[in-house]
């Protein structure tokens, strides 16, 4: 059986409403990000399932759109 390539191999992804857009985002991008780090990892979400699918995103307020593609553009210029 073929192994996954460390970086580019995980298609684990974490879905995000921010105003009335989802965001689909690999768990790689997310570690980036101390905050999003401790979430993953001490499983900070709220009720099962949260952030696993379209239909259970975790639903961010305080933010807009662009402000979380801005974000999310930051990790790419990394």
């Amino acid at each position: 059986m073929p192994s996954k390539h460390p970086k580019y191999g995980d298609a684990s992804y974490m879905v995000f409403l921010v105003e009335d857009t989802l965001f689909q985002i690999p768990l790689r991008r997310l570690r980036e990000s101390q905050y999003f780090r401790d979430m993953i990892d001490e499983r900070h979400t709220g009720s099962q399932g949260e952030g696993e699918s379209d239909e259970h995103p975790i639903i961010l307020g305080g933010i807009t759109v662009l402000e979380m593609t801005a974000f999310l553009d930051s990790l790419d210029a990394r």
